[in-house]
């Protein structure tokens, strides 16, 4: 008797003796009840620690349902039994498959669809064909470069091309003269970071090593690019130099562009003076193919709500998508989704996602979206940005390109749209209730 009061004051103890009771009884039912009969052995000496054993655990088995599912069904099912079977657990566990499947589709849109191509008003027909597609290379924070340091000094770079092997070397051989980022040390802590652009993927970015409290570092570091001689004419190469701080974003101290069209590879190592920022675009002759985006929109009025309607957004499909130029398979399946923003935000409120697709270069994902309390009056102010990326478990998602749907007025950095990406959002603006339609080709980078 004192063994089994030992065992008490040890719960581990009293649940393994329990356990290993349940499994030798022949017959006994897999539920999630304990199991009630007790073994007719040294019953004198036991009954009182098997009944307190069963109370025991019985409770702890009750509790733990009580804190999973708090619902009146379960609470029913207990008065009824201590005992739940495994048709009244599939019952409170589980949801019909046909429900689960009909909650996912795109919800039944309303109203007529217009593609662009049907638009015969002179108001938007002249915006299908008027400029091309201008690009802005930069992709890091805007506070990177408001810092309000001035950019001083010069990069020796000695650029080569390799015809045997198709590769671009870049000798990054040191700086001189760098702006001082690190006030308190009078210094700066840089290191280069490339792109060939017009590709700003991370599968085009390249980074050196950072050098700490100096102002004229030596790197002796390369740079390589697999690229064929035919397409580097077509390219430029964007290197800058970043300061990297012990807390917080890096700093942008200068760059320089150099565009391959008619470069010279034979000059030797060269000092090229560093720059601020460069400000405009890319022209559309640079561009990369990425793929095309099918989307849809409309505007839907608010009725008694005056100005405040709803902005729908139907991302649709899209075809063609390839990953990174610069060393990539082109050809390789990526695991697609969207992610929008309704500009100028970009907090959890303005964000939008669909779901990821598996291993496709053209997905479908037919799926709409509804932002709300929309200010028509302020149509002309706001717009959207859809980016389209490649999932990736284990490393960073990689994007694969993107576009711009507003005015194209310019009066923000971000208010750039061109030819289709302008000419949707004016049509939605002019006919309300009515779908418009616009398949657009993708970005290689967005700011």
């Amino acid at each position: 008797m004192s063994n089994s009061l030992s065992d008490l004051r040890d719960p581990n103890g009293v649940l393994s003796r329990h356990q290993a009771r349940l499994t030798s009884e022949a017959g006994s039912k897999s539920t999630l009840s304990l199991a009630s009969d007790a073994s007719a052995e040294n019953s004198e000496d036991t009954d009182g620690v098997r009944e307190t054993e069963k109370r025991l655990i019985e409770k702890r088995t009750l509790q733990t349902l009580n804190n999973a599912l708090p619902t009146p069904e379960l609470a029913q099912t207990r008065r009824r039994s201590r005992t739940l079977t495994e048709q009244e657990f599939k019952d409170l566990f589980c949801r019909p498959l046909d429900e689960l499947v009909a909650r996912d589709q795109p919800k039944p849109m309303t109203g007529s669809m217009r593609s662009l191509r049907h638009i015969n008003s002179p108001r938007f027909a002249p915006l299908l064909h008027s400029r091309g597609s201008m690009l802005s290379i930069y992709s890091e924070r805007e506070s990177s470069y408001t810092h309000g340091i001035k950019i001083t000094g010069d990069l020796r770079l000695d650029i080569q091309y390799d015809h045997q092997s198709s590769t671009l070397r870049i000798a990054v051989k040191q700086a001189r003269d760098l702006a001082i980022a690190d006030k308190k040390n009078q210094s700066c802590n840089p290191y280069v970071k490339s792109y060939l652009l017009p590709d700003k993927t991370k599968a085009s970015k390249r980074k050196t090593s950072h050098k700490k409290h100096t102002r004229n570092p030596v790197y002796e570091e390369e740079i390589k690019y697999r690229i064929s001689y035919s397409d580097l004419s077509e390219r430029s190469l964007q290197i800058a130099v970043w300061h990297k701080p012990g807390v917080g974003t890096n700093l942008f101290l200068g760059e320089v562009i150099i565009p391959f069209a008619d470069f010279q590879f034979d000059t030797g190592a060269q000092w090229y003076p560093l720059s601020e920022r460069r400000q405009g675009a890319l022209p559309s002759s640079l561009q990369i193919y990425r793929g095309e985006l099918l989307l849809a929109l409309k505007l839907v009025p608010g009725g008694t709500l005056g100005n405040q309607s709803e902005l729908h957004v139907w991302i649709k499909s899209a075809k063609g998508l390839t990953t990174s130029g610069s060393g990539a398979t082109k050809s390789a399946s990526v695991d697609p989704y969207v992610k929008i923003y309704l500009l100028p935000e970009r907090d959890k409120n303005s964000k939008r996602k669909t779901k990821t697709l598996k291993k496709t270069n053209n997905p479908d994902w037919n799926t709409n979206f509804v932002y709300k309390n929309i200010n028509r009056n302020r149509l002309a102010e706001i717009g959207i940005e859809v980016s389209v990326w490649d999932h990736d478990r284990f490393s960073t998602n990689d994007f694969l390109g993107g576009c711009r749907l507003n005015n194209g007025s310019l009066s923000q950095r971000w208010m750039d749209a061109t030819g289709t990406e302008q000419s949707v959002w004016l049509a939605m603006m002019e006919r309300p209730q009515t779908w418009f339609e616009g398949l657009i080709r993708l970005r290689p980078n967005l700011d």
